[in-house]
């Protein structure tokens, strides 16, 4: 996958009204929104592995711990970070929080304004 620096990267749920509340706060900055909806693409795993490095984070970090499936499936469980973007291909409810990546920063959108921190 070619990054496009002029361009924001959102990596969401598009059903999800918080993930949806991101996009207008987005288009504020930039009118080139890269909409990666987890629930209705192929989201590319080096995607996936270049958020999480410039993050600087553990993918299990953008998990929501708080979801069924991972309660009962993932609690607990140590896995790579391939076996954490498959989980969350099968259930994008997994991703804790939109992510963001515009001109070389990222952001974890937790509200929806915190997008605007890519300025």
């Amino acid at each position: 996958m070619h990054l496009n620096h002029n361009e924001i990267t959102l990596l969401y749920r598009a059903s999800d009204p918080r993930d949806k509340r991101v996009v207008p706060y987005a288009m504020s900055l930039c009118s080139k929104i890269n909409k990666q909806d987890l629930e209705t693409m192929n989201i590319s795993a080096t995607l996936f592995d270049v958020m999480v490095e410039m993050l600087g984070c553990s993918p299990k970090e953008l998990i929501n711990k708080a979801d069924p499936e991972y309660q009962s499936k993932h609690r607990g469980h140590e896995y790579t970070p391939e076996m954490w973007f498959a989980a969350m291909k099968k259930n994008p409810n997994l991703l804790k929080a939109p992510i963001a990546m515009y001109k070389k920063k990222i952001v974890v959108c937790h509200n929806p304004s915190d997008v605007l921190r890519l300025k």
